[in-house]
């Protein structure tokens, strides 16, 4: 054995007497059969090495037997006068003179034994080189293990896992020094994720990739290949990227089995600049806010951390930017890249406020009308986020975070600004009259309608007549040209049908005829069935013409639009079914009179309306019911 520059070669300089030699060996070959073999071998050796180590419990005789030298102590003495005779280094035969062959040196032991690996854990199939570390080079170490079913060992030091469970591999010394290893076998993956499927880096950025198997199975071999390590090359055991140039890469992650995950790496040059959504913020304490940042265009830079200069104030979330104000002060936020090109936001805080109003405690409005409610704290106090909400978004609508509310429908309902710790201010708004006009033009007015001269006047809505009867020929010959006009004045567009129909079922044509016309049209308003037709009126009874209206309106919603009924105010009435009518559709009351009767969501309330852009008379409504729209 080659000893290291370390180890001290001893040389014995006196001889061993014969007679000694013979009785010790005969001692041992009587007594040193530690397993009961009725031979001495490595295995006694071994048996005897596991109890100084502790790993094992001597059995009652054990130190009887396993006391070669009989001094009253079993330790590494005696495994070294049984391991030389095994060895045939001493003799069992006995000599009368002195020996006269060369003295042997002695062998020097290690006095230190590690591993490469204390535990592990492998999937199925894998396998894994042990390597023992000590004071001697090259010193050969013997394995064990203790479960072969799991993990099996060669001399060299390989493991294979074989079976699931858990097994000890031990790595032993001449001397009786030894180390373990603990093996967890489970059943070998059968698919891979990423912690990242695609990604996109600055050059020069790295970004570390991490794998994760199914569960309740392993893989101790992930290694990482890129396709283009011009563009991102990457730690083949490790899984850290590197962007180098711009690009695309895809990084595969593949197990022993060839199962593999890929992600797909886009390189753009480095940020030479970097902005935050705020310059300057004021908080009251409590409060958080997101902080946001934006490079300059065409460019990349996946990590950007965000700093305070002073955490007691304002503290940040390195890698989210989220900042929370923790006492009253000033503190400036940094967002930096990794080029050090970074981006900063003063942050004020303030006590939180504890009182809040508003600039109106009641308000009246029309439908379409909009008013924007502002709110003022306490002095010498904050409160960031002052958020608005309505009891009944139907009747008014409100901005949540900018307090603008929109009048949607008649009624009355309350607006409330909250802020962060409860406190809140309310505004009464009753929503009555509408502000909203709305047009309904067909063939009659001709084909040269000017929507932009009609929008400029305060007209934003406009319902179309598409047709009328159940023939698809009987489209209106401006509905096309009149629809791309409006639609190009950005006007919000609805249509009509002129109903013929005495039946259901002449309902239900007219209704597939509508919908062949206004094929791929987009509306903002229903779609109204227009039941005026005199000879229906005068001579069918309340079934059959509310059934007439049914029938079309349920042909019109199943084709993904609204649908609603246009008739005037008797007719509602009788033959008319009004409550079924209003439960399912919306309704257009046609009503000239200075008001209506029927509660609708339009009413159309003259034939004789002058628009610019429009020659001649043109109907005119208002609408009463927002919600109908879009």
């Amino acid at each position: 054995m080659k000893n290291s520059k370390f180890a001290k070669i001893i040389v014995l300089t006196a001889v061993i007497s014969a007679i000694s030699l013979f009785s010790l060996i005969t001692a041992g070959a009587k007594v040193a059969d530690i397993d009961g073999d009725s031979s001495i071998s490595i295995g006694d050796v071994t048996q005897i090495q596991k109890v100084i180590a502790g790993l094992i419990a001597p059995s009652e005789t054990f130190y009887d037997i396993a006391d070669v030298n009989e001094d009253g102590n079993v330790n590494i003495t005696d495994v070294t006068y049984i391991q030389k005779y095994i060895a045939g280094l001493l003799s069992d035969e006995p000599a009368t003179e002195p020996s006269s062959e060369p003295v042997p040196t002695e062998i020097i032991y290690p006095s230190t034994l590690s591993l490469n690996k204390t535990s592990i854990t492998l999937g199925t199939g894998e396998e894994f080189t042990l390597t023992a570390y000590c004071d001697i080079e090259n010193y050969r170490c013997s394995f064990m293990s203790e479960n072969p079913s799991v993990a099996t060992v060669t001399d060299n030091g390989v493991i294979s896992a074989v079976g699931t469970g858990t097994s000890e591999i031990i790595c032993s010394t001449e001397n009786g020094l030894t180390a373990s290893c603990i093996v967890t076998v489970m059943p070998m993956a059968t698919s891979i994720t990423l912690n990242k499927s695609s990604l996109t880096l600055g050059t020069g950025e790295q970004f570390d990739l991490d794998s994760t198997v199914n569960s309740g199975a392993a893989a101790y071999y992930r290694y990482y290949y890129s396709d283009n390590p011009e563009i991102v090359s990457v730690e083949k055991e490790g899984g850290l990227a590197t962007a180098k140039s711009s690009g695309t890469a895809t990084i595969s992650c593949v197990m022993n089995n060839g199962i593999t995950a890929k992600c797909v790496i886009t390189v753009k040059p480095m940020a030479t600049s970097i902005t935050l959504n705020k310059s300057s913020l004021t908080l009251g304490t409590g409060e958080q806010f997101d902080l946001d940042s934006t490079i300059n265009s065409g460019a990349a830079a996946y990590h950007r951390y965000f700093y305070s200069d002073d955490p007691y104030i304002a503290s940040v979330e390195k890698e989210g930017g989220l900042v929370t104000a923790k006492s009253s002060g000033t503190a400036t936020i940094s967002c930096i890249m990794n080029n050090g090109i970074a981006a900063k936001c003063v942050i004020t805080v303030k006590p939180m406020a504890t009182s809040i109003t508003l600039n109106k405690s009641s308000l009246t409005l029309k439908v379409g009308e909009k008013f924007d409610l502002d709110s003022s704290v306490n002095s010498r106090a904050a409160a960031y986020y002052r958020y608005f909400y309505s009891d009944d978004p139907y009747i008014a609508s409100v901005e949540k975070g900018g307090g603008l509310v929109t009048a949607k429908s008649l009624g009355t309902t309350t607006i409330s600004c909250v802020m962060n710790n409860g406190i809140a201010a309310k505004c009464k708004v009753t929503v009555s009259g509408s502000a909203v006009k709305c047009i309904d033009i067909s063939t009659w007015q001709g084909n040269d309608v000017d929507f932009n001269k009609v929008k400029a006047s305060g007209i934003d809505y406009v319902i179309l007549r598409a047709g009328y009867g159940k023939e698809t020929y009987q489209k209106d010959d401006t509905f096309e040209i009149n629809y791309k006009k409006a639609k190009e004045a950005g006007m919000k567009v609805g249509a009509y049908w002129f109903s013929y129909a005495m039946t259901p079922s002449e309902a239900s044509k007219e209704a597939d005829a509508c919908l062949y016309c206004i094929k791929g049209k987009q509306f903002d308003l229903p779609v109204y069935y227009d039941m005026e037709y005199a000879p229906a009126i005068t001579q069918l009874n309340k079934t059959t013409y509310t059934n007439m209206a049914s029938s079309f309106c349920n042909k019109i919603k199943k084709s993904g639009y609204k649908a609603g009924v246009y008739a005037s105010a008797s007719v509602f009435g009788y033959p008319l079914d009004y409550d079924t009518i209003a439960d399912s559709y919306s309704v257009w009351n046609a009503e000239w009179n200075d008001n209506y009767t029927v509660s609708c969501d339009i009413w159309q309330y003259t034939d004789k309306g002058k628009v610019n852009g429009i020659y001649g008379d043109v109907d005119l409504s208002y609408i009463y019911n927002l919600n109908i729209v879009g």
